[in-house]
């Protein structure tokens, strides 16, 4: 389902760009003086930032979930490697902090999924 989303997502954008090239005065907006060649890039500065800081707070709060449970449950990268889908060695330690070193969106929700299957809700239990 969420593939079919950003799939579905992407397919509107690059109408909506083929559109823009097609019929826009481009040239005019991108070769041009004056105030919507600015508007155009504040508004792209602020797509662009919007989506930075939404990638962020979603590694700030896996951080902070991985976090919780490697300290409640005293996980390490031998016992992280038997309970979940992961290897041991997709862990490590950065001094005295676990670190989940495949964090790729999706690789980080699923390791959150098999805490949560093999402990449950971590805010449930704090």
């Amino acid at each position: 389902m969420k593939n079919k989303k950003v799939l579905f997502s992407t397919l509107v954008g690059a109408v909506i760009i083929a559109v823009v090239l097609k019929y826009g005065p481009v040239k005019a907006i991108v070769y041009g003086q004056g105030w919507p060649r600015i508007l155009i890039g504040v508004v792209l500065f602020l797509v662009i930032l919007s989506f930075s800081l939404q990638e962020l707070q979603k590694s700030l709060r896996f951080h902070k979930e991985f976090a919780a449970y490697v300290a409640t449950y005293d996980l390490t990268p031998e016992k992280l490697g038997r309970l979940t889908s992961f290897h041991k060695y997709d862990f490590s330690y950065d001094g005295k902090v676990l670190r989940f070193e495949n964090g790729t969106t999706e690789n980080r929700e699923r390791l959150l999924a098999d805490l949560q299957r093999q402990f449950g809700p971590i805010d449930k239990q704090q």
